[in-house]
């Protein structure tokens, strides 16, 4: 979490942010850019004004959301803002990343309520089909950006990658995903 403008920033060594007490309720966002999650306290009547600085700003369903959403690892406690518009968060980062690997593709049909959403990685040569319902898709967009709604059941296979290479899950907790991965068409062997 950080707001835009950072004039003044304090630094704390421990947690400040783990209970908060009326009128304020817990508050984070995930900050894909800067790899952190924050939490805060803050009172509803000044939601608005910080979700200005911070678009992720969520009010929490719980009182461990970086956790919930796979930053288990307390960072910092930082002071963002200046004057009346200033924050307290505790900064968490994520877990390291694990990958798990099935033999069998898990994606071939998504059903409700998920729906079918597709990526292609050029950098490792894949397209990735999944599932996911699509309140979740914004989160997942972050860290996927090619992440895009199918309008076929096998967008891979359309985009030029029909060859099933392997399932894999990435990710932890609230934050992982399966993903079936599939290899572009092998270009043909002129002799």
């Amino acid at each position: 979490m950080r707001l835009s403008v950072t004039l003044a920033a304090g630094f704390a060594a421990a947690p400040c942010c783990k209970q908060c007490t009326q009128p304020q309720n817990k508050y984070h966002s995930v900050d894909a850019k800067h790899g952190h999650c924050g939490e805060t306290c803050l009172e509803d009547s000044k939601y608005s004004l910080y979700r200005i600085f911070e678009p992720n700003l969520t009010k929490s369903n719980s009182t461990t959301p970086c956790s919930d959403f796979g930053f288990p690892t307390y960072d910092s406690t930082e002071t963002h803002g200046f004057g009346p518009v200033k924050d307290t968060l505790d900064l968490y980062d994520p877990a390291p990343p694990t990958v798990k690997k099935e033999d069998s593709p898990c994606c071939k049909q998504c059903s409700s309520p998920q729906n079918k959403y597709h990526s292609v990685d050029a950098k490792h040569g894949h397209c990735g089909e999944t599932c996911l319902q699509d309140s979740n898709f914004w989160l997942f967009k972050i860290f996927e950006p090619n992440l895009t709604k199918s309008d076929s059941d096998t967008p891979c296979s359309d985009l030029g990658f029909p060859t099933y290479d392997s399932t894999e899950t990435h990710g932890f907790g609230k934050l992982s995903d399966t993903l079936d991965l599939y290899d572009p068409v092998a270009p043909a062997v002129v002799v």
